[in-house]
């Protein structure tokens, strides 16, 4: 009776060992973007990355480059009722021209992309429509999320501003 006890406690040490070294395990990148645009990113390889959040508000920029090894993505993109043919808009370029890049040159590759799609995110807590870029430009702080991606290279850059 004993040892069926302690196999059983043993049993469930284990298993709450897994769940907690799962919870402190931080998800990848690849997974923290396909959340953030419902689109599967998980095949992607990791070209560039830049994080400059912290803080005490957690203010900073995201900048991630992510290749990919076939056009499966773009097929993905073209299906998802979030994304749009380049060029962006102009008050999306504009921001893109604004912002900050202390170490990477991401403007530049992002205005750069001639061919291919890209998804706004205006993660502004007032937001009925979260692909609406029409007023952005006109606000004290900036939250919003923008990826673009290059078909001709299959290269998804991926941005997230907070101010």
């Amino acid at each position: 009776m004993k040892q069926k006890k302690w196999m059983w406690r043993a049993a469930v040490a284990v298993v709450l060992l897994a769940v907690f070294i799962n919870c402190l395990t931080p998800p990848s990148i690849q997974k923290k973007i396909s959340r953030a645009l419902a689109l599967d990113v998980s095949a992607g390889t990791v070209l560039a990355q830049s994080e400059s959040h912290g803080g005490f508000h957690g203010d900073g920029m995201t900048y991630v480059a992510l290749s990919f090894e076939n056009d499966r993505v773009q097929s993905k993109i073209a299906e998802n009722g979030g994304w749009k043919a380049l060029p962006l808009s102009e008050n999306l370029a504009r921001l893109v021209r604004g912002l900050p890049t202390e170490e990477l040159d991401s403007k530049s590759r992002i205005l750069g992309v001639r061919n291919g799609y890209y998804c706004f995110l205006d993660r502004q807590a007032d937001r009925t429509d979260r692909h609406d870029d029409t007023d952005v430009l006109n606000r004290y702080s900036f939250n919003f999320t923008i990826a673009v991606y290059d078909a001709d290279a299959d290269i998804l850059y991926y941005v997230v501003l907070d101010t």
